[in-house]
C-alpha cells in the first residue's frame, strides 16, 4: 500500500472516529431536548436556561406564558427551557410514586391473564389435534 493511500485511509478513519465520538451523541441529545421542549404543556413546572423556576400557564407554538411568582407572568421562547421539573397532573408519562404500585399490580394481573389464555389455547389446540 502506498503512503498516499495509507494517509487517505487514516484520514477517513479519524473522521469516522470523530463522528462516532462527538457528532453522533450531540445530535442524539439535541433530538431529546427538542422533543422535551415540544412536549411542554400548560401546568408543567419548568426551569429556564436563566435558572428561573416557573409554572407554564399557556403553551404557544414558539413560546410559553409562564408564572414565576404571584402575579409575575412572562413570555419565554421554548428554546429557553432547560428542563421540565414536573409534568402537569393527569400525565401518564411519569406516574406519581403512590400510583406505581397500582400500575405494577395491573401489570401482574395482565401477565397472569395472558398466561391463563395461553394455557387454554394450548389445551384446545391439543384437543383439536387429538380428534
Amino acid at each position: 500500500m502506498s503512503s498516499t493511500t495509507y494517509t487517505f485511509v487514516m484520514m477517513i478513519f479519524i473522521i469516522l472516529i470523530f463522528w462516532l465520538i462527538l457528532i453522533r451523541p450531540q445530535k442524539k441529545r439535541e433530538k431529546q431536548v427538542n422533543a422535551m421542549r415540544s412536549a411542554i404543556k400548560a401546568g408543567d413546572k419548568i426551569v429556564t436556561i436563566g435558572g428561573t423556576k416557573a409554572k407554564v400557564l399557556k403553551a404557544k407554538e414558539e413560546s410559553l406564558i409562564i408564572e414565576a411568582g404571584p402575579n409575575v407572568r412572562m413570555e419565554v421562547m421554548r428554546w429557553a427551557v432547560s428542563q421540565v421539573l414536573e409534568e402537569a397532573k393527569g400525565s401518564v408519562k411519569n406516574p406519581k410514586p403512590e400510583e406505581k404500585p397500582i400500575l405494577e399490580g395491573l401489570k401482574e394481573d395482565a401477565e397472569e391473564l395472558i398466561e391463563e389464555t395461553v394455557e387454554k389455547v394450548e389445551e384446545s389446540a391439543d384437543a383439536a389435534l387429538a380428534e
